[in-house]
Formats: C-alpha cells, sequence, structure tokens
C-alpha cells in the first residue's frame, strides 16, 4: 500500500514542493507555521522534508 502524500487542503503536495525550496529560513518559517496549526502534521512534515534535503 503506497504512503499517503502529506498535502495541503488544495491538494498541492507540500513536502515535495518544501524541500525543493533552497532557502533555509523559508522552510524553517513554513515548518514553524505547519507545527503551530497542527504539532502532529508539522512534525511528519518537518521530518519528511528533511529526510528528503539531506539526499
Amino acid at each position: 500500500m503506497p504512503k499517503p502524500t502529506l498535502t495541503t487542503e488544495s491538494g498541492a503536495p507540500v513536502v515535495d514542493n518544501l524541500s525543493r525550496v533552497t532557502r533555509d529560513d523559508v522552510v524553517e518559517k513554513n515548518l514553524s507555521r505547519f507545527h503551530a496549526a497542527d504539532a502532529g502534521y508539522g512534525k511528519r512534515v518537518e521530518e519528511a522534508v528533511r529526510a528528503l534535503r539531506e539526499d
């Protein structure tokens, strides 16, 4: 079974898009907003973004 894709309400693939951002300050600002809105979702997004950015 495929892993669910973390998306916004509009269906945008959050992790894919955010992992391509080259400015660390922009990534951190966005991650902080996800954490503030929903801590669990923010944690999942952050872990996935960091994993993709390390590759």
